[in-house]
């Protein structure tokens, strides 16, 4: 009876993440891990990472806890407006604590933030109020979105970069 609940519940599970990320963005496999980016505007956006071995579970760094909210240091979001306008956004800022955490991801598995691409864009890392006109645009623009996740230290976690793009969003 477990497990005919286990099966039920397992696949009940995969169609709900199916279903959410059907729309997403992939980078190839690099390691046993992809990166992926979904959504179409700049209050929708999730960026996700996933276990693509078979067998082995993969070690990620996932965010940074800062007390009141999270960074997101191993990622950078690049956005090129239709008049080839470009945008590197890193998504972490000044904080005065933060502890970094990392996942454990089973073949499979992945992870999901939601990321707020304003907040983001306004922070003083990414240029604050200088970035006016990508914050407030006078009309809606459309961007080639691409998320890249980068690991270079010398831990056991993943090591190594991979880059999923273009997906186009709109901000308004």
């Amino acid at each position: 009876m477990n497990r005919i609940m286990f099966l039920i519940l397992f696949n009940c599970i995969s169609f709900f993440m199916y279903a959410q990320t059907k729309d997403t963005t992939w980078s190839k496999p690099y390691k046993g891990l992809v990166v992926g980016i979904t959504g179409t505007s700049e209050k929708d956006l999730e960026i996700f990472l996933k276990n693509t071995n078979q067998k082995d579970s993969i070690e990620v760094w996932s965010h940074v806890d800062c007390g009141n909210d999270f960074h997101f240091d191993w990622y950078t979001i690049k956005l090129i407006s239709s008049t080839g306008e470009k945008y590197q956004l890193k998504l972490m800022d000044s904080r005065e604590k933060s502890t970094p955490i990392s996942k454990t991801l089973r073949p499979g598995q992945m992870l999901s933030h939601k990321i707020n691409l304003k907040y983001w864009i306004s922070s003083f890392n990414n240029g604050g109020l200088n970035r006016f006109s990508l914050l407030y645009p006078q009309y809606p623009t459309k961007y080639q979105t691409y998320i890249r996740y980068a690991v270079n230290d010398k831990t056991k976690k993943w090591q190594g970069a991979i880059k999923a793009g273009p997906h186009t969003i709109e901000i308004k």
